[in-house]
Parts: C-alpha cells; sequence; structure tokens
C-alpha cells in the first residue's frame, strides 16, 4: 500500500505532465492559428494566389493531420508515446522553422504538411498519457484541463498575434 507521502508527489507530477501537455497543446494551437494572421503578408511577399492560400490553410496542415492521427494513435497503443511525441514534437518545430525560409508555393505547402504530421502526435499521445498518471475520478478534471489548450491557444494566437503584427507593422492597436 502506498504512503500518503508518495500519493501527494504522484498527484503532483501527475499534475506537472498535464500542465506540460497543456502547454504543449496551446503552443500547437498558436502554431496552427497564426499563419492565418500573416496570409496577407505571406499572399503578397511570395505571390500566391487565392487558390494557393486556400490549399495552404486547409489541405497541406489539416487533411495530412487528420489521415496520420489515426496511424499514430494506433502507434501510440503499441510503442512508446513519450518517444512518438517528442519526435512529433520534433518534426513539427523543425518544419514550422522550414516554413519561415521558403520563398515559394510548393516547398511552403509541403513543410505545412509537415507541422500537421508532427502536431498530428500530440492529441493521442497527451490523452494517453494522462490517463495513465490519473485515477478515474480525477481523470475528467485532467482531461478538461488538457483540452482547455485547445482554446487558450486559439485565443493567444489572435490576440498576442494581432498585437505583435501591429506593433511590426507600425499600425496602432
Amino acid at each position: 500500500m502506498r504512503t500518503q507521502q508518495a500519493m501527494r508527489s504522484a498527484g503532483r507530477y501527475a499534475w506537472y505532465v498535464a500542465a506540460l501537455l497543456t502547454a504543449t497543446q496551446v503552443v500547437s494551437y498558436i502554431d496552427r492559428f497564426l499563419p492565418s494572421l500573416l496570409i496577407e503578408s505571406i499572399k503578397g511577399d511570395l505571390g500566391l494566389s487565392d487558390l494557393q492560400v486556400g490549399l495552404l490553410l486547409g489541405p497541406a496542415f489539416g487533411l495530412f493531420y487528420v489521415f496520420v492521427g489515426v496511424p499514430i494513435g494506433w502507434l501510440a497503443d503499441r510503442r512508446s508515446r513519450r518517444a512518438i511525441l517528442a519526435t512529433g514534437i520534433s518534426l513539427w518545430c523543425a518544419m514550422t522553422v522550414s516554413a519561415g525560409l521558403t520563398r515559394s508555393f510548393l516547398p511552403l505547402f509541403l513543410t505545412r504538411m509537415g507541422v500537421g504530421l508532427g502536431e498530428a502526435s500530440v492529441a493521442p499521445c497527451s490523452v494517453s498519457l494522462i490517463s495513465d498518471y490519473f485515477p478515474r475520478e480525477r481523470l475528467g478534471t485532467a482531461i478538461s484541463i488538457y483540452t482547455m489548450g485547445t482554446y487558450l491557444g486559439v485565443g493567444l494566437a489572435q490576440i498576442i498575434g494581432g498585437a505583435v503584427i501591429a506593433l511590426v507593422s507600425g499600425e496602432e492597436m
């Protein structure tokens, strides 16, 4: 039987894991929505058509994210979720940096696909890991806090992203 001290320590670590995974979710949604705020600049800088913009904001990320999410979830059931998540985050970050360095449509499209692939690892691995760290009677709260990261990320992308764009472009807020 576990001591009270060990149970409290395990509980703190579980909340630490949940907070870390929630922060990952927040950042993934900021990364997902920030390009939509920059699309006019990107469109002008790269000379993109409306169709190309639509492909970048929709299928490049979204379809790839959807189609690889289930296989990644299947893999997370059978392999190390931490390793899958670390690989996914590394890929997503590398693709985000690469997207900032592209100078034409096709490389940008491919990097957005890579971002979708990397970010597709976050939800299945995170929910599974949180389920390991929390007892059934606290799991709903922990998962709710994790999913709250989605809306925090979208909101922060809009608020902070808009403020930074206004600041950089010299507009008044």
